[in-house]
């Protein structure tokens, strides 16, 4: 099922877009499917939205823009569902759009055929969610089909595990050829190793879908760039370098895709508390503190919460776990004011908190995923607390200090990174944004040998 966007207002106005894909993202960024203008619409994110066509429904899903996503005057929270005729704004006062549907009566499903030995088109490797894909080479008398998307299929994992066979052949007899069209081919194949890697990815919703098309688009210019490149070793030696950088990503993603995310919660609950501070004028703060076991085996509760960094030595505190409602009297052990953070301990020798985390966890290393934690106070006291979740993975951890790719949802500022496992092992800081968030490992802030932790 096709779908139109018109644009009824912005920098795109009398424009329209056709909409192919079973998974399209709204966005100012270049890799955006339905592109707004990057410098009239500055309402609109890089990555805004994503249009996504399952179970006979078109539905829209906000990517975490500042300014919302809003379908016939209503903001929309989580899948909204659209109708022929639907006013998208991406903005409360961004450009507008008509969403329609294209219908094709009796139309056969849609089949690509890919040259892949004779391919210089960058998109034409793109794979099109639910569409079946051919691969062909002009030296075989039978195509392959290759079903593609919606969950792991065994010929689709079977073609990346043979394509990234014959890579790993192709590179070994590259080895003793130091020719550059010797690289060059190693590289294409490389090429296609990770694309048909990427390709096995089950995408678990619209924001993994988008970045898995966002990383095979990647991966098709690279190669139409390395078939069409100059015999120079240098060059080619640059372009492998980008590819092992796709190739990383990739790896990432999988990782990212193979989250248990609501086992990761359940196993991560009994970590998350409320701390309670009363102040002297009679005043109530809450906010949320999570859990860690530091190298002495005694846990501290860390929040991010800049009303408790900001708090005076007067005030009282007191911790509230799931099913708790006495609390456990708290003390401040350190802070970081300039990055909101607090680390508490039970103010009297209190040790009932230890039951609330397992093992001491250190932070993944590069590569790994992980899972953003936010957690709020939920005003219904049933609930405890109401939660926000964004897979991602570790890209680098230097000086103390992780970088992580984000995945469409932007990360609030203190909020909590779980490992696999459902242990709390970092605190993203206040002045992460868009890619670049930033987190500091727990170990570093309640472990007694440091000398911040205190305690």
């Amino acid at each position: 099922m096709k779908a139109r966007l018109a644009h009824l207002t912005g920098g795109r106005t009398g424009e329209s877009a056709v909409i192919w894909k079973s998974c399209a993202m709204l966005g100012r960024s270049s890799q955006a499917d339905v592109r707004f203008d990057p410098d009239g619409d500055r309402m609109v994110a890089g990555r805004h939205a994503a249009l996504t066509w399952h179970d006979g429904v078109w539905t829209i899903r906000d990517l975490g823009s500042a300014n919302g996503t809003f379908v016939d005057g209503s903001r929309a929270h989580g899948e909204t569902a659209l109708r022929d005729g639907s006013i998208i704004q991406l903005g409360r006062d961004g450009p507008q759009v008509r969403f329609s549907v294209i219908r094709e009566a009796g139309a056969p499903e849609p089949v690509r055929i890919v040259d892949v030995d004779a391919m210089d088109d960058p998109d034409a490797f793109r794979t099109v969610p639910h569409t079946p894909v051919i691969l062909t080479r002009p030296d075989r008398d039978e195509p392959h089909p290759v079903p593609v998307r919606g969950g792991i299929r065994r010929p689709v994992v079977a073609l990346a595990v043979l394509v990234a066979a014959l890579g790993g052949i192709s590179l070994a007899r590259a080895g003793p050829d130091n020719s550059p069209e010797a690289l060059r081919q190693s590289l294409v194949i490389r090429a296609d190793s990770v694309f048909a890697a990427l390709d096995a990815i089950p995408p678990s919703d619209a924001v993994m879908l988008s970045a898995i098309a966002e990383t095979e688009s990647r991966v098709a210019r690279m190669r139409a760039r390395v078939r069409t490149a100059l015999p120079d070793p240098v060059a080619l030696t640059r372009l492998r370098d980008s590819l092992d950088a796709l190739a990383a990503r990739q790896r990432r993603l999988a990782g990212v895709a193979a989250l248990d995310v609501p086992g990761i919660v359940r196993g991560g609950a009994a970590a998350i508390g409320i701390v309670e501070a009363r102040l002297a004028d009679g005043q109530r703060i809450t906010a949320t503190a999570y859990a860690a076991r530091g190298a002495d085996g005694r846990v501290r509760f860390v929040t991010g919460a800049p009303a408790i960094a900001a708090l005076p030595g007067s005030a009282a505190l007191r911790l509230l776990l799931r099913d708790d409602s006495t609390g456990i009297p708290m003390r401040v052990v350190s802070r970081q004011e300039r990055r909101h953070i607090s680390v508490l301990a039970p103010a009297a020798g209190d040790h009932a908190a230890d039951a609330a985390v397992g093992r001491r966890a250190p932070f993944p290393s590069a590569g790994e995923a992980v899972l953003l934690v936010d957690a709020t106070p939920a005003p219904d006291r049933t609930r405890f607390v109401q939660t926000r979740t964004s897979a991602t993975a570790v890209v680098s951890l230097q000086h103390g200090v992780a970088r992580l790719e984000q995945l469409g949802v932007d990360a609030a500022p203190g909020s909590a990174v779980f490992d696999r496992h459902g242990a709390m092992v970092g605190l993203v800081l206040p002045e992460s944004e868009g890619f670049g968030v930033r987190a500091v490992p727990v170990t570093d802030l309640v472990d007694p040998r440091d000398g911040r932790a205190g305690g």
